[in-house]
């Protein structure tokens, strides 16, 4: 976050814990009840530049919370 932060990195892409796991849970159900099996999942990422590093969208997958979980 430093380096994002004084410029030294531009961007960071980061993925959504909540719904990695989420998504992860429901397709190993899926595919025990029903043999179903994945073929790709696209769980998303955000982009952290240093303009929006401080905004929420940004904070609640850094800092992932279960009273305020992270969005698709």
């Amino acid at each position: 976050m430093k380096a994002v932060r004084d410029g030294t990195i531009d961007a960071l892409v980061v993925q959504n814990p909540f719904r990695m796991g989420d998504d992860g849970v429901n397709a190993a159900v899926a595919a025990l009840r029903e043999g179903e099996q994945p073929k790709n999942t696209d769980t998303g990422v955000t982009f952290v530049t240093k303009e929006n590093i401080d905004g929420p969208e940004v904070k609640a997958v850094l800092e992932p919370s279960c009273d305020d979980p992270p969005t698709d």
